[in-house]
């Protein structure tokens, strides 16, 4: 007996939405599934639903699949994003920086104290700094803004649309709430942060140069002493 036009329809409609459930679920475009045959994607369907242990599977591969890359872009120690994380920030922020023409700063900031901390206290000592002075940074920047932790004892700032006077603000805030006493086990330690920063803006925004200008303010605040913000923009 000849279908009739409705129920072709219908069994299309029907079959439509068993492939986009099966995409949905194996979170793949249901283009995907096209060259397949309609009754593979719809022995699929029915064994996912009939297989409730084999959604928990893939729910629980798809839960590591996030903590692991959540650990590939996070700081052990301090919780803030690491060094890898930074770069792919800073990649984005610039390119977004340079096709609309807007001004990007880039902080860099070194814990003045923390070998003398280390060598006198203990490296327990040492981390325990490190972690309040992450702290304070998160607590003095925007949320557009990213702290990371560059390495040993330095920490990055990305700023997004951020000038050079602002970024000058940015920097001596920074400095002075790193000034601060930390409180490590049952002593008060003072450990400071040297800043340097750069602004950049336009075409001349590019990761390698940025970096590079902040680094070089950076080493102009340690030549001057302790607890130094200097930087250039444009």
């Amino acid at each position: 007996m000849q279908e009739s036009a409705g129920g072709v329809e219908r069994r299309n409609v029907a079959l439509r939405a068993r492939r986009d459930a099966v995409a949905a679920w194996f979170d793949v475009h249901p283009r995907a599934l096209a060259t397949l045959a309609a009754e593979v994607v719809v022995t699929m369907a029915e064994r996912l639903d009939g297989e409730p242990g084999l959604r928990g599977q893939i729910a629980e591969l798809r839960s590591t699949a996030q903590r692991w890359e959540l650990l590939a872009t996070t700081d052990a120690l301090t919780g803030l994003a690491n060094r890898r994380a930074a770069e792919e920030r800073l990649m984005h922020e610039c390119e977004r920086a340079s096709r609309y023409d807007h001004p990007l700063t880039l902080v860099i900031g070194d814990v003045d104290e923390l070998k003398r901390v280390n060598d006198t206290y203990g490296h327990r000592a040492g981390d325990m700094m490190l972690v309040e002075l992450s702290a304070r940074l998160q607590r003095c920047v925007r949320a557009v803004d990213l702290v990371a932790r560059w390495g040993g004892d330095e920490f990055v700032i990305i700023c997004p649309e951020t000038d050079a006077q602002a970024a000058a603000m940015v920097a001596e805030k920074l400095v002075r709430v790193c000034d601060e006493e930390v409180q490590v086990d049952r002593d008060r330690v003072r450990g400071g942060l040297s800043v340097g920063w750069a602004t950049l803006r336009g075409t001349e925004v590019d990761p390698g140069r940025l970096v590079h200008a902040a680094d070089e303010a950076l080493y102009r605040s340690k030549q001057e002493g302790r607890g130094r913000a200097t930087g250039s923009g444009s």
